[in-house]
């Protein structure tokens, strides 16, 4: 027999259904043991049976509940299922990459080493670029776009084919250092990146790879910024605080 009390002492999370440790609600009761005997006391004259349509409301509740944990428990299951399938095919996708090796195709005009200030002189000519990776997007299977930054400037890179498909651009992360061989061309119209150009890219080197994750430096930089932010209210706050004494001093 479980006793429920509808008051404030009953407890659902720390009650035992005895009359010293009584249950808030019906539906707790019925969780517990589905076909024990259910009293609940509303008053000063103790427990007494639940009614009829209390009970029936409480196992209706109890159905309910059951269902959308199992439910949910599904889902759970399915969700998991697909995040181990996509983990595994993300696994044979890098190791599937690792035998992609590139080349540098001597048979293209040899490319002059610039500084990104100064590629409005080189459209239409084949240049190396050397920098830090400022933006990355990755467009479908055979397209990544990434914005390099050099200290003198940013010039937007494209990689199609297999060049976005090694490990390294795979893995590829902000602020990773790297040196790109393509060819610099104007955009099309009604295109935009700065400058006004982009290089399409024929060969790269990843020169030195940076963390990713909540290692990152973008991460690290965002809990700077959110401490300075924090730092600065903080003293601008002290700061109101100070000029109001001296006013209440002064007048």
């Amino acid at each position: 027999m479980l006793k429920n009390q509808n008051v404030w002492n009953g407890n659902d999370e720390n009650g035992n259904g005895t009359e010293a440790a009584p249950f808030k609600t019906p539906l707790k009761a019925i969780e517990t043991n589905k076909n024990a005997s259910i009293m609940v006391k509303k008053d000063d004259e103790g427990f007494k049976p639940i009614s009829n349509a209390a009970l029936k409301k409480a196992k209706k509740a109890f159905e309910i509940a059951k269902k959308k944990k199992a439910k949910a428990e599904e889902k759970a299951a399915k969700d998991a299922e697909a995040e181990q399938k996509a983990k595994e095919e993300q696994l044979k996708q890098l190791e599937e990459a690792k035998k992609i090796v590139l080349k540098l195709d001597t048979s293209l005009p040899e490319a002059k080493y610039i500084k990104i200030k100064q590629t409005p002189e080189y459209r239409g000519k084949r240049i190396i670029i050397q920098g830090w990776v400022h933006r990355l997007r990755v467009q479908g299977k055979d397209m990544t776009f990434i914005v390099i930054r050099d200290g003198t400037g940013f010039l937007q890179c494209v990689l199609t084919g297999n060049l976005c498909k090694t490990y390294d651009a795979l893995t590829l992360t902000l602020e990773s250092s790297m040196k790109l061989y393509g060819t610099l061309k104007e955009l099309p119209e009604g295109k935009k990146a700065q400058g006004g150009h982009e290089l399409i890219v024929d060969y790269y080197e990843v020169l030195g790879k940076a963390a990713g994750g909540e290692e990152a430096f973008s991460a690290k930089l965002n809990s700077v910024r959110i401490y300075y932010k924090i730092f600065v209210l903080r003293n601008i706050f002290f700061i109101k605080e100070i000029n109001n004494f001296v006013f209440e001093i002064l007048n």
